[in-house]
């Protein structure tokens, strides 16, 4: 079993959307970024010939505030700007959700191609 914390930094974060109605309207653009995340892992393997290693365990310790900035909807950018602080607090437990499922599918992908000689 390995067990470890490991934090990736300056993550970017980018959006790119189309409001349109009859082939008009703006293209709405967003991006930001998260300074810091911070996680534990633990991995084990088990003691079977040609056995993958398996993610026992993932978890955030530690992460900081979600930074972002929309354009492309003129003067509404600005007002949805404001609202954008509010937003962000209320799904940033889902966007830490998405986050760690997208790093576990990493992780887990990673795992199935590497096998420990045993015995």
């Amino acid at each position: 079993m390995v067990a470890a914390n490991l934090g990736l930094r300056n993550l970017k974060i980018s959006y790119t959307g189309h409001a349109k109605f009859m082939s008009f309207g703006p293209t709405i653009q967003g991006i930001g970024s998260v300074e810091r995340l911070d996680f534990f892992f633990k991995v084990k393997q088990s003691n079977e010939k040609s056995a993958s290693p398996e993610l026992d365990a993932l978890d955030v310790i530690n992460m900081s505030t979600i930074w972002f900035d929309l354009s492309g909807l003129g003067p509404l950018t600005w007002i949805l700007q404001y609202l954008m602080t509010g937003i962000i607090k209320l799904i940033n437990g889902f966007l830490v959700g998405k986050m760690m499922s997208y790093l576990r599918e990493y992780i887990v992908e990673q795992l199935t191609g590497i096998s420990f000689p045993i015995g």
